[in-house]
């Protein structure tokens, strides 16, 4: 978004430079007919308006660079920023929850939000980082009601030891009075972290993220099949909302 501003600002300064030019050059010709006409030799020069045009342009040169300088800080201090509209090209403004491995997420249409972990901001959202178990947690949830952005993004990685084979990660989506439950999950190889994205509808009371990491890559299917994560050497409930 900055750099067509920038371009903007860049067209309407040139407009109005190149005005006060073509004015500073009429009043400049005009004074020089008229000392001609009265015989005037001496006395203060005006500057040609080619030295004026020349010290302009050193002066437009300068608020380019500044304005781009105080730009590159406050991005960088804010950390990454999504459009809007880049987000709702990936998904509409409805209930869902979206899943990916690392290698995932840098493939995927939400690549963007690969370069906020570990350690950045999000602007918008809020940040709750923690540890629990062996596993490190960092979620973003948006503080505006009205934001077209994901209602909430979290990452989870695994800090301990243990070697494992598949990941099998669920989503529970708790839903209107009477409570209804709605579960989805997917079994996939293990990764270096994990990404999660979602939204909630008017009716959702409540959002839970459960992985389950696997040496047995049989019990992650047979707990995948009965929805599940009885046979998990190690897992997480991650409660969103």
């Amino acid at each position: 978004m900055f750099i067509p501003l920038l371009a903007l600002m860049i067209l309407t300064f040139a407009f109005f430079i190149g005005l006060i030019l073509i004015l500073y050059n009429v009043i400049y010709n005009y004074r020089i007919k008229k000392r001609m006409e009265r015989g005037e030799t001496g006395g203060r020069q005006w500057p040609t308006p080619r030295n004026v045009l020349f010290v302009v342009l050193i002066i437009a040169v300068i608020i380019a660079l500044t304005i781009t300088a105080i730009s590159v800080l406050t991005s960088n201090q804010e950390g990454p920023h999504v459009s809007s509209s880049h987000y709702e090209s990936v998904v509409s403004k409805a209930c869902f929850s979206q899943f990916y491995r690392s290698e995932d997420l840098l493939q995927s249409d939400m690549s963007v939000y690969a370069g906020i972990y570990p350690d950045g901001n999000l602007s918008e959202y809020e940040k709750n980082e923690y540890t629990e178990g062996e596993f490190r947690c960092v979620v973003y949830t948006n503080k505006s009601s009205i934001s077209p952005m994901p209602d909430f993004v979290a990452f989870v990685e695994y800090a301990g030891d243990g070697e494992f084979e598949k990941v099998v990660e669920y989503t529970r989506m708790e839903q209107g009075h009477p409570q209804v439950v709605n579960s989805a999950g997917s079994c996939e190889n293990v990764s270096e972290y994990y990404f999660m994205a979602g939204n909630f509808s008017d009716y959702t009371t409540g959002c839970t993220q459960s992985i389950g990491l696997y040496k047995d890559a049989k019990k992650a299917q047979h707990d995948i099949e009965s929805d599940s994560l009885e046979n998990a050497d190690v897992f997480i409930d991650i409660r969103i909302k």
